[in-house]
């Protein structure tokens, strides 16, 4: 269990400065979350191997998680770097 912290999923970073939109995809199966990411919108790369939801759930952490249906985009390098959403679509 990873209580709070740090584990890089891709193992090389994407270039997002080089495009005027990055697209960003979850599939979630089980309990194991896969991100993916495009550029174009048409081919989806994963962005870094799937990673277990198990320890995510209020009962493991103790407490709660914070986990609802929602998009972030957080800027690591505090650069003021921004991210704007257009929509989130949810497919059950």
């Amino acid at each position: 269990m990873n209580l709070g912290g740090w584990k890089e999923l891709l193992k090389k970073p994407i270039d997002i400065n080089s495009h005027e939109k990055i697209y960003l995809r979850v599939a979630a199966r089980n309990v194991t979350m896969q991100f993916y990411y495009s550029i174009d919108a048409n081919n989806w790369p994963m962005a870094g191997e799937g990673m277990s939801t198990s320890d995510q759930s209020d009962d493991v952490s103790n407490g709660f998680t914070g986990i609802l249906i929602s998009i972030c985009g957080l800027d690591v390098t505090y650069l003021t770097n921004n991210a704007d959403f257009d929509y989130l679509e949810l497919n059950a």
